[in-house]
């Protein structure tokens, strides 16, 4: 793989800082770093004061820094960012001179932009650079800034949220495949993080808001959707896996959370497509070999009435409505609460009995909302009569 590639670990070991005093100690790298000596003895300071192997609190008071890694875990720069209200400032180097010239400070501003605005929650991004720092200027220039000011001796670009967003989703990097998402899977991804609290979930919200959103019944029958069980390549072991919900993940049974690192790193990607992913510790490189299984629409019931239904179905629909609802998985309930927050279009088929009872929620697709026998009714609004009975995506 010999696209650029960076990842931003905030882990800073001994081991980084003498790395980071060698940086600093040539003029060439720190020529429009203006504080680039102080911070040099600073460091200096740190690794002689402090005889620890994990330095990581020592840099990041004022601010978070993080080690920039290529794909094979050479570190070749470092990235800091640093947050005052609703906005952030980046700062960039990339240290290694034999990287000059790859594009790798494209990659780590990008992986910047994410934490920034993904993780720390800033409303603008502000990079203050030098102006005859031509290669920096064109770098961010490239990936969206826009020169907010300048002087003789600085020249601010700035990238807000908003911007940053409709960037992600039309103008994506020449290097990252396209990767593909259904309504439902969108709805219900994005109401799990916000419940969520890992403190990589901010990777998931980010493919999740990259990603081509797609009819369901029109997703390629070889991308990665929720559920799917796919052959993979890592590194240089085949491993057969299924893309779950968290509540479903069982690492023996080869069962991955959407949430973990892997779990993460495939969504939407289809057959063949190749890319390298940091994990904890390292960057693995995955190949989705084939997609092995993917879950179609699922109709619980489509008949006009429950007596023509499946004996599941009828079983399920004679059950008290207290009962039912109880007995509602918490993906269903996932998928509820999203249709709440996001009033996304999906399509959800409901059996249950209209014998009584009031449940009022607002979705949109089809539901039960007759009176009388149980039926199925193409409808958009508010159920306001009958009971919930049990819920399957389509």
């Amino acid at each position: 793989m010999d696209t650029p590639f960076i990842s931003l670990c905030p882990e800073i070991t001994r081991e980084n800082a003498l790395t980071l005093i060698d940086w600093l100690e040539d003029e060439d790298i720190t020529r429009y770093l203006s504080d680039s000596r102080h911070v040099s003895r600073l460091i200096e300071q740190i690794i002689g004061r402090v005889q620890l192997p994990i330095l990581t609190h020592l840099f990041n008071q004022g601010g978070r820094f993080f080690m920039a890694y290529d794909q094979h875990d050479v570190p070749v720069g470092f990235v800091r960012l640093a947050k005052a209200g609703p906005d952030c400032e980046m700062v960039l180097v990339i240290g290694d001179r034999e990287n000059w010239g790859r594009k790798l400070g494209a990659s780590a501003i990008r992986e910047g932009m994410k934490l920034a605005f993904f993780e720390m929650r800033a409303e603008k991004l502000i990079a203050k650079i030098h102006p005859d720092n031509v290669r920096s200027l064109n770098a961010f220039l490239r990936s969206g800034f826009l020169l907010e000011s300048e002087t003789p001796a600085m020249k601010s670009l700035v990238m807000n949220s908003t911007r940053y967003l409709r960037l992600l989703r039309e103008r994506p990097p020449v290097h990252t495949a396209d990767i593909y998402i259904t309504e439902i899977d969108k709805a219900r991804l994005r109401s799990l993080v916000d419940l969520e609290q890992g403190s990589s979930i901010f990777e998931l919200e980010h493919e999740i808001e990259r990603a081509i959103v797609v009819d369901p019944k029109k997703v390629a029958e070889d991308v990665v959707t929720m559920n799917s069980r796919a052959l993979l390549k890592v590194d240089d072991e085949e491993v057969e896996v299924a893309l779950v919900y968290p509540e479903d993940a069982d690492d023996h049974a080869g069962k991955l959370s959407v949430c973990s690192g892997i779990g993460t790193a495939i969504l939407g990607y289809k057959e063949g497509d190749a890319f390298s992913w940091r994990i904890p510790n390292r960057t693995c490189h995955i190949r989705i070999g084939k997609v092995l299984y993917q879950p179609g629409p699922r109709v619980i019931s489509t008949c006009r009435s429950a007596r023509y239904a499946s004996a599941a179905d009828r079983a399920w629909a004679l059950r008290p409505p207290a009962i039912r609802r109880s007995l509602l998985s918490t993906t269903d309930r996932l998928l509820l609460k999203a249709d709440l927050q996001a009033r996304a279009i999906h399509r959800l088929y409901w059996v249950g009995s209209c014998r009584g009872g009031n449940q009022n929620a607002y979705v949109r697709g089809i539901s039960c909302p007759m009176s009388g026998n149980d039926h199925i009714a193409e409808v958009e609004g508010q159920i306001s009569s009958g009971s919930f009975g049990r819920t399957a995506a389509g």
